[in-house]
């Protein structure tokens, strides 16, 4: 029941990012891409949780929502794993992670989060096409990618980006160009400001590992469902589009009919009035003549 739910949820995710430019918005999306806000939902919580909003802090529970701006925050032996339509993220214990650009814009993916303390680990699901971006931030460490599996973590003023696939640019905040690490590499920065390349960790290696394997006991079935039904939902949008364009044809003729069927009537009703007003001046005139008469010719 579970699953069916955060299914649901996904697709539901994925109809209204496509959907979100309607014909009577087209010249408008034309000048500007549309952009609306996407939603993740946590599949799995584990320990304790919680799901900060502004000043408000409430425990996470399986299946709620996750929106733009959400400070998420694991303790001791707690994590949660929140699924995005194309991306899913496991957020490790004791860690404080941010949510802070979470938006589709005309369906590409405008996503980034902040790694505040503690880690996460983050898979991309799909390759990012050149105007979609996935990025990842620490105190001192910007991680940008296309498509890979890699896991970020800060403590003590110290980052490490362990790639396991794929590849992912990494920079410091104030940096324009980046240093590529691909798979099997890692990169860290700490406190000395030098960002260092290296072979992945053992331990790192083996955290990677167990996550995935966790992850993939409750992960696969929705991934499967969900590429199925991304390939299905450009044909639904254009059947809708095509028929929300139908209908504004046929109610702009209503329209129009019903604006040519009112002047008529209007004019008639005008032309009724005048005819009216004519016709009680003209008695009006001849009573009065005939008054007029009688107090000239009172014999008659």
């Amino acid at each position: 029941m579970q699953t069916k739910f955060i299914i649901g949820f996904l697709i539901a995710t994925l109809l209204i990012a496509a959907f979100s430019c309607s014909p009577g918005k087209k010249k408008e999306a034309d000048k500007k891409e549309e952009s609306s806000l996407a939603r993740g939902v946590a599949a799995v919580v584990v320990g304790k949780v919680y799901q900060k909003i502004g000043k408000k802090s409430i425990p996470l529970k399986t299946k709620d929502q996750i929106l733009e701006g959400a400070l998420l925050q694991t303790e001791a032996r707690s994590y949660t794993d929140i699924l995005f339509a194309d991306i899913s993220v496991r957020i490790l214990p004791s860690s404080l992670i941010q949510v802070n650009e979470l938006r589709r814009n005309s369906g590409k993916i405008q996503q980034a989060m902040t790694v505040h303390s503690g880690g996460g680990f983050f898979r991309v699901l799909k390759k990012l096409t050149k105007e979609e971006s996935f990025i990842v931030r620490t105190p001192n460490v910007v991680a940008a990618v296309r498509g890979t599996d890699y896991m970020v973590q800060h403590q003590n003023n110290s980052s490490t980006i362990a790639v396991d696939s794929g590849q992912v640019e990494v920079k410091k905040p104030d940096q324009a160009d980046g240093t590529l690490v691909t798979a099997g590499k890692q990169a860290s920065l700490d406190q000395s400001g030098q960002l260092k390349i290296a072979d992945l960790q053992k331990q790192n290696l083996e955290n990677i590992a167990s996550i995935k394997q966790n992850m993939a006991k409750y992960s696969q079935e929705i991934l499967d469902i969900i590429r199925q039904k991304m390939e299905e939902i450009p044909k639904q949008v254009e059947e809708l589009k095509n028929k929300n364009r139908e209908a504004v044809d046929e109610l702009k003729k209503k329209l129009d009919a019903g604006q040519g069927t009112l002047k008529e009537g209007n004019q008639e009703n005008i032309d009724k009035t005048k005819k009216g007003a004519t016709d009680y001046m003209e008695e009006l005139k001849k009573k009065n003549q005939e008054h007029r008469d009688k107090q000239v010719n009172p014999q008659q």
